[in-house]
């Protein structure tokens, strides 16, 4: 078993950043749009993920992609008042 994972983490590591962090992204929106979240959930994409980053502006782009920062023109509903 400890074979299995050490070939995932270096199958992951091996894949170039920019195509890590949107692959990551990717799974991240799969699993809140379609149920893949059952199946393999969000943590299961994203550590592997970060297992290879190797810099700092690289965890900046895996952080953005796995969570985009919201639209400020967004409107959100008032606080019901008591």
């Amino acid at each position: 078993m400890t074979e299995l994972f050490n070939w995932i983490l270096e199958s992951v590591q091996s894949v170039d950043p920019m195509w890590r962090a949107v692959l990551a992204g990717l799974g991240i929106m799969l699993e809140t749009s379609i149920p893949v979240g059952l199946v393999v959930p969000g943590d299961t994409i994203v550590v592997p993920a970060a297992t290879g980053v190797a810099s700092v502006p690289e965890a900046i782009w895996l952080g953005v992609a796995v969570d985009p920062p919201s639209d400020p023109t967004i409107q959100r509903s008032p606080e019901p008042t008591r």
